[in-house]
């Protein structure tokens, strides 16, 4: 098992192959030379690439500028990363100025950096600790938000290094494919990327659909009539799974809900109705407000699971968003559109178009293999510079919630009174809040952070190492956060010290025993005391401690297996998406004539070309070709997504459901291109010609204009194994399967 492991990649690399270059790159003396001659020297230790001596050079320019001497773990995850690793530095070691020194030595050898970050907020922040370090060493820094404008966007693209939210990045791409002239395009280099917290954004990000949309009239009745379908139902219609995240009618609930449609659902002219019906049930008997979702400013906002944060520009797949806002009975001004997606990729594959990619975590030790299989890349394990003294004390587990938090609450006020500073890491908005209004109770004070209070968290974090001090906060303490003892100012930092430092106090498991790593990072960070404490409410009729660690486990395998499920499925379609991204951009700039009309109907392109000129016919023919390509790739999308919706009913009929995703996507694009040659042909032969080609607006043809960029919050249930996903079939759809013999086969294998 051990040579069968090593084979295959899944040790980390030690740290030991560095040790080496980091102590000559301390030997190299710097500190008396002059900036003009640092300067000079990094510059021409780049050109003949002497890391040696680049790294002692950039080493120095960051401690002028910044105060700050870089530790050797800092120096070895740095060189790690430019080897084209995930370096793996514990928390609070400083992978910002990691990331700084990344960046330059890259940037300095001619090569465009990329430093991806989770939000806006931390690229602006990263972005203004390194630009100063960078103007020293001759480079530009720029930083692109969600409200940088178009033109000073291209131009940040121009920068040696552009600090950006990974999703923005992708986003600026998806956009690309909307520009009508090759001036409005956002270049992007793909050249080099250093990932920020790479295990969030490249393995927990990576399953995550980024969507360019718009708007279309319609929809909006099919989602009332849901809703008052759904509210209706009687007791036993629905059956649900939280676990595997399904939900579903019973034989009597078909029954009742085609009652009160007064309608068979299951036909072809009620297919929009039945889509509604089955969002508004996800959203009655799945969603639940203050854990998956809250409304605020009259707007859905979806709470990011291992972030606990409010995730920007995120929404749920159409029909379940307007099934949530009718659930949660919002007002709104106008019935709510139909959505059209213009393009859309996914994280990972965005990653993979960068020629080189590296990245740095505090928690990439159990991901070792995700990386390795989704993106070739190793991990690198850097030891702390100073060893961690924090206590991890083991889980504390309890027959209930109502004994775990009165376990809780004793040990919140001895440590009140002790003057130690105490996080309490709580599962959801709802528990968060519901912990407050008990230490309310008890007058004990607190803060709190979730959610619903982010506009404040820089406050509460500079306060949170205060003696005594409580906070209670979601996954938004756990990455990024560095809580400093004493509180900002560390006017108390030995008060609390002697206190024990900082006690982190979990309430509940995540999915994922990264983040709980990460939650437990907060405290004995650079050798500073501190302590860790899980306390837990069993599992009805498990086995305590085992149990729920047993429930983690099966969570993190459940979303790995979702994870390589979705990786197959999304390479159909971004292998389509590159191919008309790269035609739209010759097209764009250029490069590649249109000849759709020659080739197709050579009649009415002779015809054209005596009548207006060779010229003004092939800038008519582009214009619309652009304006049709981005139409019926939208047409194709859309047609993929239904697809997959009803990608269970190939397993009913015994097919394999990859098999026929990826024959319908072939043949969906091959009817997408004859569409749209005869879309082009038709429109050349009625519309206007000139010599400036086709005025777009004039001929009706009204240019795309996306409404909003988001991810999608997708639901991966319809590509679970077999018996999983049969099990949540009812009993009727089971009765007309059983009447074919494969299904019947299939149906006996499964059980």
């Amino acid at each position: 098992m051990k040579n069968m492991r090593k084979k295959r990649g899944f040790r980390r690399e030690p740290f030991l192959p560095y040790a080496d270059f980091v102590r000559a790159v301390c030997a190299e003396g710097c500190a008396a030379l002059p900036d003009v001659r640092l300067r000079r020297m990094a510059e021409e230790a780049a050109a003949r690439e002497d890391d040696v001596r680049l790294y002692a050079a950039l080493r120095e320019m960051i401690r002028r500028e910044t105060g700050k001497t870089l530790f050797e773990t800092q120096l070895a995850a740095a060189f790690a990363m430019q080897q084209g690793k995930i370096a793996e530095l514990p928390t609070g070691e400083g992978k910002t100025l990691c990331a700084v020194l990344t960046a330059a030595a890259l940037a300095l050898r001619g090569t465009p950096v990329h430093v991806l970050a989770f939000n806006d907020y931390l690229a602006a922040r990263d972005c203004a600790l390194g630009t100063p370090v960078f103007a020293r060493c001759g480079l530009t820094a720029s930083c692109v938000t969600e409200k940088t404008g178009p033109a000073a966007r291209r131009a940040a693209y121009r920068s040696d290094v552009l600090y950006i939210a990974a999703k923005e990045a992708a986003y600026d791409e998806l956009r690309n494919f909307l520009c009508m002239e090759p001036q409005a395009l956002t270049e992007n280099p793909f050249a080099a990327a250093i990932a920020d917290e790479a295990d969030s954004l490249l393995i927990d990000a990576a399953r995550i659909p980024l969507v360019l949309a718009g708007e279309a009239p319609g929809g909006a009745e099919a989602s009332e009539r849901a809703e008052a379908i759904v509210s209706a139902l009687p007791a036993g219609a629905v059956e649900s799974d939280a676990e595997t995240h399904r939900v579903w009618l019973t034989d009597a609930g078909i029954d009742a809900a085609q009652a009160l449609a007064g309608a068979d659902l299951y036909a072809r002219e009620n297919e929009t109705l039945l889509s509604a019906v089955l969002a508004a049930l996800e959203a009655h008997f799945l969603l639940k407000n203050g854990r998956d979702y809250i409304v605020r400013g009259g707007k859905i906002e979806i709470i990011d699971a291992p972030t606990g944060r409010c995730a920007a520009g995120r929404r749920f797949p159409d029909a379940l968003q307007r099934a949530v806002e009718r659930m949660e009975r919002m007002e709104r001004i106008e019935p709510a559109p139909q959505t059209v997606i213009y393009n859309m990729t996914y994280m990972r594959a965005f990653l993979l178009r960068y020629r080189f990619l590296c990245g740095m975590t505090g928690t990439a030790a159990s991901a070792a293999q995700a990386f390795r299989r989704l993106y070739g890349l190793s991990v690198c394990a850097v030891p702390p510079h100073r060893p961690c003294i924090r206590q991890d004390e083991p889980d504390a587990v309890f027959p209930d919630a109502q004994s775990r938090d009165g376990a809780l609450l004793r040990r919140l006020r001895a440590e009140n009174a002790r003057g130690r500073p105490v996080l309490v890491g709580t599962g959801s908005v709802r528990e968060s809040e519901a912990l407050s209004a008990r230490l309310s109770a008890e007058g004990l004070d607190h803060s709190v952070l979730n959610a619903r209070e982010d506009a404040r968290e820089a406050a509460v974090i500079a306060q949170a190492g205060r003696p005594g001090r409580i906070t209670i906060s979601t996954n938004m303490a756990g990455r990024g956060v560095d809580i400093r003892l004493g509180g900002a100012d560390g006017a108390a930092e030995q008060a609390v010290r002697a206190a024990g430092g900082l006690l982190v106090l979990g309430t509940a498991l995540n999915r994922s025993r990264r983040l709980d790593d990460q939650l437990r990072g907060r405290a004995g960070r650079q050798g500073d005391p501190g302590g860790s404490r899980f306390y837990l409410a069993a599992p009805e009729g498990g086995d305590g401690a085992r149990a729920l660690r047993r429930q983690q486990r099966e969570a993190e395998r459940q979303d790995t297996e979702t994870r390589y499920i979705l990786e197959r499925y999304a390479a159909v379609l971004e292998e389509r998406r590159a191919m008309v991204s790269a035609y739209r951009k010759a097209l764009l700039c250029g490069g590649q004539a249109p000849a759709l009309v020659r080739r197709h109907a050579p009649a009415l392109h002779r015809a054209l070309c005596a009548a207006h000129g060779e010229a003004a016919v092939e800038k008519a023919e582009r214009q619309l070709t652009l304006y049709f390509l981005t139409r019926c790739w939208s047409d194709y999308l859309a047609a993929m997504e239904d697809k997959r919706r009803g990608i269970h009913l190939e397993v009913v009929a015994g097919r394999d459901p990859l098999d026929s995703y990826r024959r319908f996507a072939f043949s969906a694009f091959e009817e997408m291109q004859a569409d749209l040659r005869e879309a082009v042909s038709n429109a050349m032969a009625r519309c206007t010609i000139t010599g400036d080609g086709v005025d777009l607006e004039r001929e009706g043809f009204s240019t795309a204009d996306a409404a909003w960029a988001y991810w999608l919050d997708d639901r991966a249930d319809q590509f679970s194994r077999l018996p999983a996903l049969m099990g949540g079939v009812s009993g009727a759809v089971r009765k007309m399967a059983e009447k074919t013999a494969p299904v019947r086969r299939l149906f006996s294998r499964i059980g």
